[in-house]
């Protein structure tokens, strides 16, 4: 019977052991999250501040407005984000959605400038119109280099730099006149906005999920989308199918950057209000790193972009209460998506 009792006794032995705890990952998660908070917080002590007054700020002294903003942040961030899904998934590097950006901020210029009394109903389609097409302009030149035998991630780099330039060239002497030679740039009058309702940009917003959703829905629901990802996954396997890869990059390119160009045109009509240098704020390469650990997740790809507009939204309070330059914020970011990154890449290797 001592033999019948001893077999049924319960296990004593400690269920937590540092080789399971290993094998799930933990001390990477661990790491990371002191990584992603280990860089800024440096950088506060060295500007003379409390980190965890810095912190508790930028949370808590979140306004309705502020708010406001950050959700706004998120809803760019969101369509260049469904841009980089696009062509990420034809294997495609899209550096160029800055670029793509900035000419869309020329296009939605001109076009304003074209249309200055118009109502609000005709003249945000026009310049949402206006910057698509020349936002895929640019993205069908990456296109063609590629063609020619020449990466996207050089071209598109390249055509970032050219944008960039053009941007000051058409402001310092195209239009400087109309920018009342100010180096502000032109500012973009009430009827070139999607305005707001309750502080908050619905529109924008409700537009930026829709073509999340789109770009989603099309590249899994659809026979192009279907064609787009196979091409992504082996050129030349698709090619025995029938499925020329060259279209598809020139298509998923072409639309990419006019998706990208939208993200331009709102950036340039409701975020910053005028067209000016340097508009596009690294939304693009924050989007492409986005893309890359949310992958085809929509609502990590909804959540990551809204915390990054929270932490934006955050750090432009903090220049009011503690001094502290917005440019935080970026330090914040680029820290959350290294530490996600490296925790992406070990659990895929795990």
């Amino acid at each position: 019977m001592s033999g019948v009792g001893q077999s049924i006794q319960p296990d004593a032995s400690p269920r937590f052991s540092w080789e399971e705890f290993r094998r799930q990952g933990w001390p990477v998660r661990i790491l990371s999250a002191v990584a992603a908070l280990a860089l800024p917080t440096i950088l506060i002590i060295l500007a003379g501040q409390n980190p965890l007054t810095v912190y508790r700020e930028m949370f808590t002294g979140l306004t309705v407005g502020r708010l406001a903003d950050a959700l706004f942040f998120a809803a760019i961030l969101i369509v260049a984000t469904a841009s980089a899904m696009l062509t990420f998934n034809a294997s495609l590097w899209n550096i160029g959605i800055e670029g793509q950006m900035a000419m869309a901020t020329i296009g939605s210029t001109a076009v304003l400038l074209a249309m200055r009394g118009a109502p609000t109903a005709v003249l945000m389609p026009s310049m949402i119109l206006g910057g698509a097409a020349l936002a895929g302009f640019w993205a069908f030149l990456v296109a063609l280099f590629k063609l020619r035998g020449v990466h996207e991630i050089f071209s598109g780099f390249a055509l970032n730099q050219v944008a960039g330039a053009l941007v000051k060239f058409m402001l310092l002497n195209i239009w400087w006149e109309a920018s009342q030679r100010r180096m502000s740039g032109i500012p973009y009058p009430p009827s070139a906005s999607f305005g707001t309702v309750g502080g908050f940009n619905v529109i924008a917003i409700t537009l930026a999920l829709l073509i999340l959703i789109g770009v989603y829905f099309a590249l899994t629901r659809t026979p192009i989308g279907l064609k787009v990802r196979a091409v992504g996954l082996s050129r030349t396997a698709a090619s025995y199918y029938g499925v020329s890869a060259n279209r598809i990059f020139f298509l998923t390119l072409i639309v990419g950057g006019a998706i990208a160009g939208v993200a331009g045109v709102i950036t340039a009509s409701d975020y910053f209000r005028r067209f000016a240098p340097d508009i596009t704020s690294n939304f693009g390469f924050t989007a492409i790193l986005i893309y890359l650990i949310a992958r085809m997740n929509l609502l990590a790809t909804v959540l990551l972009c809204v915390l990054f507009g929270i932490i934006n939204a955050g750090t432009v309070g903090l220049q009011i209460r503690l001094g502290i330059d917005p440019s935080l914020a970026l330090v914040i970011q680029s820290s959350i998506i290294f530490a996600l990154f490296v925790l992406q890449r070990s659990e895929q290797k795990a």
